[in-house]
């Protein structure tokens, strides 16, 4: 098992070239998913200028991505199965100003058997919430999870989720 930062934090693997956690992928969000083993899963979120719609906000497309990936490993760690989506519902609460922090934040909120359904949220440093996502996920094979599993670099310490996929 990995040992946890500091402040409790296992962060997650990710894939070099995803949009949303790639560290090689130079226009992505560059997301560092991590997780205190309570079955929620978040991240902390700074968008930069060259993510927005109209200047100075994030444009929603930016924030349903980030949502919808952050739903998708809330459940694939309770489900040890990587999962696709189904269907994604966003509500956007308030406009999401830009180069300012955020905390985005998921968890599962029921196992239907044949899917799973997640939620979450994207709040500010004072709490304010800017938007909700929720959504339905299939589970993966799992030698269709083993697959992805092996696209995923793994840090010195990071969760090592799905490494033992059989």
């Amino acid at each position: 098992m990995a040992e946890p930062s500091g402040d409790g934090r296992q962060y997650l693997p990710t894939g070099d070239t995803c949009f949303v956690c790639g560290a090689c992928n130079e226009g992505g969000l560059h997301a560092r998913f991590y997780t205190y083993g309570d079955g929620r899963v978040h991240v902390d979120f700074n968008p930069a200028e060259h993510f927005t719609g109209y200047t100075g906000v994030v444009h929603g497309g930016i924030i349903a991505t980030l949502l919808d990936e952050i739903l998708g490993w809330a459940i694939s760690l309770q489900s040890d199965c990587f999962t696709v989506t189904a269907e994604l519902t966003i509500r956007y609460l308030k406009s999401l100003p830009s180069e300012r922090p955020y905390h985005v934040e998921s968890w599962v909120a029921e196992n239907k058997g044949r899917y799973w359904i997640a939620e979450g949220e994207v709040h500010d440093v004072d709490g304010v919430v800017y938007a909700r996502g929720r959504g339905k996920y299939f589970p993966l094979s799992t030698e269709e999870t083993r697959k992805v599993a092996d696209c995923l670099t793994y840090l010195p310490g990071d969760l090592p989720a799905f490494r033992g996929a059989e």
